[in-house]
């Protein structure tokens, strides 16, 4: 299955709907190391104490009309209808769950793209509150080349909007870069996550990286779903192209409050978090009083509360 603008060709396995090329015809580079391991998305079904049961994609049926391939599943009595589409640089993918089943969706790991070449110099960067580059990806972080039992070393996640001030994260050296996305405007909860895969049983071994998102949905037997729209954007190697275009997006309907000048000239604002999500209490209302003397003290004219559930 082949698909292809001005800008960019991409091929998908017919077997499982993933991508088996990502090729950027401006720069005439080719993304995909191993088309072999092609995934589009993976549905968690936990049962019982089987906490890693998954269904995988497969088997679709699809056409294609103008500049986008239509993919359709029916995996243990679950209907997934996926739409990929080209715009320009960039590839559009959606997904709607309808389960017909009996078997509870936890998870949706959806657009998955596996087996990223290795690019020389390259960093992994996102909006995260810290660590936000990552560099020798392929050496020693990220694990180095020794796989633990649960894949946990060699992978990293960060949740949009916990930990992520914007939902993106991007894979780039100086000549290349592709980027994750996602647009939406719910402020849902999205995992970003980067993967090293390693093939030891290979001489040389070969190692490359797998890049989704996460959309922790549950989705009932007789519920439907559509997830947002993630969008897989290629460049020229400059991630601060992928922040740009992300912020100005948000621009375009986040409305910004008004700031006033005091704050905006004050040194800061001190952060107490209340009452913890598991109900662990560190400060309550009556401790307002001494809060905002210790803030006084410190310099700062503003407290920044968070946290009190009834």
């Amino acid at each position: 299955m082949t698909l292809e603008n001005d800008a960019l060709r991409i091929v998908l396995d017919p077997q499982t709907g993933g991508f088996k090329s990502i090729f950027d015809k401006n720069y005439e580079y080719e993304y995909i190391a191993d088309n072999n391991r092609s995934l589009l998305f993976r549905l968690m079904v936990p049962q019982q104490n089987l906490y890693d049961l998954h269904i995988d994609s497969h088997s679709p049926s699809f056409k294609i009309a103008d500049d986008t391939i239509y993919l359709k599943y029916c995996q243990q009595e679950i209907e997934l209808n996926a739409e990929i589409e080209l715009a320009r640089d960039r590839i559009l993918c959606r997904l709607e769950i309808n389960n017909h089943g009996e078997s509870k969706i936890e998870e949706i790991n959806f657009p998955y793209v596996r087996s990223l070449h290795e690019l020389a110099g390259a960093e992994y960067v996102w909006p995260k509150y810290y660590l936000r580059k990552t560099d020798k990806l392929f050496s020693e972080n990220l694990g180095g080349d020794h796989r633990t039992w649960d894949h946990s070393g060699q992978k990293m996640t960060a949740r949009y909007p916990e930990y992520l001030a914007a939902a993106w994260c991007d894979y780039s050296n100086s000549m290349h870069g592709l980027a994750l996305t996602s647009r939406h405007k719910d402020f849902s909860i999205v995992d970003f996550n980067v993967y090293k895969f390693i093939d030891k049983k290979k001489r040389p071994v070969e190692r490359c990286l797998d890049i989704y998102t996460v959309c922790p949905t549950r989705i009932l037997p007789g519920e439907s779903k559509k997830l947002p729209e993630m969008q897989i954007v290629l460049h020229e190697g400059d991630w601060h192209k992928i922040a740009d275009d992300h912020r100005k997006w948000l621009e375009g309907w986040i409305k910004k409050p008004d700031r006033p000048e005091r704050f905006a000239n004050s040194i800061g604002w001190h952060f107490f978090f209340m009452k913890h999500q598991e109900g662990h209490v560190s400060y309550t209302y009556q401790d307002l009083p001494r809060l905002a003397d210790a803030c006084r003290k410190a310099g700062c004219d503003y407290i920044l509360l968070f946290g009190w559930q009834e």
